[in-house]
């Protein structure tokens, strides 16, 4: 069994909420989104990628639709709390550890979901869900930095003016948060970060796991070089090789293509974070300062 490194005496979930209650950084790439639905002989089709960009825990939409990560209890109604994804992750949690970092997957109720929005009236009114698809989310942590996958497929049906819908839906997206350095890695010679990956095809709406690999060959001239593999699966580009570093951060290539962005995470910069975009898969990584 390997050596646990990460935060002392607690718990998966203490140490999740040790990373993501300061949490002054935020990645969020894209978001696919397919799906169908037909009602009186008619169906309506959907096929997006929404982009976004982030400053800080805020991340905008190209279309202006922002969204805050944020601890406070006060959020407004577009912010999502840091403690809501801690609730996800306690709740019926498969809790476990891969590559030195806690791991959980999580069967989100998403008919709950529906009943809190009903209740809330964020539904539109004659609007009565009764099948939804399913959720599920695939999470990592360490000790500055957490990520994860969100993956929605399946069949939706339900009534609008009492008229049946029918149809199905599928989404993914990832999502990493945590204390960003805000510097770049100094010293001579190489540094290699490595670490685990997670990610979904946005084809087939399925998880996929890997391995996150990143090098600085030189410190006193620092650019990275990432690479994201798997069994049966390879996630590369050219472009992801020799990257500029810029207070601590990492960006390279085009959504949809081969965009990837990244930045090192804790105060002596002990690991790195990303998320990846290739149109195919949609993904994220973790990794860890090798000695």
């Amino acid at each position: 069994m390997e050596p646990d490194t990460r935060v002392a005496g607690s718990t998966p979930i203490e140490r999740l909420d040790h990373v993501l209650e300061p949490a002054d950084t935020a990645f969020l790439p894209s978001m696919y989104v397919k799906g169908s639905v037909s009602a009186l002989a008619m169906t309506e089709t959907l096929d997006e990628a929404l982009h976004f960009t982030c400053e800080g825990v805020r991340c905008t939409e190209a279309g202006g639709f922002e969204i805050e990560f944020v601890s406070d209890d006060d959020a407004d109604a577009d912010d999502v709390e840091w403690s809501d994804v801690l609730d996800v992750a306690a709740e019926d949690a498969e809790l476990g550890s891969r590559g030195g970092f806690d791991t959980a997957a999580v069967q989100v109720d998403v008919s709950a979901l529906v009943d809190l929005a009903g209740d809330g009236d964020l539904l539109a009114d004659g609007l009565s869900i009764t099948q939804v698809p399913d959720m599920r989310v695939w999470g990592l942590w360490g000790e500055h930095g957490a990520a994860m996958v969100l993956i929605v497929d399946g069949a939706l049906s339900g009534t609008f003016l009492e008229i049946p819908i029918a149809g199905e839906m599928s989404m993914a997206t990832v999502l990493v948060g945590g204390n960003a350095t805000g510097t770049n890695p100094s010293g001579s010679g190489r540094a290699t970060w490595s670490g685990i990956a997670e990610a979904a095809s946005t084809a087939t709406f399925t998880r996929r796991e890997g391995t996150a690999t990143l090098m600085i060959d030189d410190l006193a001239l620092p650019r990275v070089d990432v690479e994201i593999a798997s069994s049966g699966w390879s996630i590369d580009s050219p472009r992801w090789e020799s990257i500029p570093l810029s207070d601590g951060g990492f960006r390279a290539g085009s959504r949809e293509i081969d965009f990837l962005q990244g930045a090192f995470f804790g105060p002596s910069h002990e690991e790195a974070w990303g998320v990846f975009d290739t149109g195919d898969h949609i993904g994220t990584f973790g990794t860890k300062r090798q000695p």
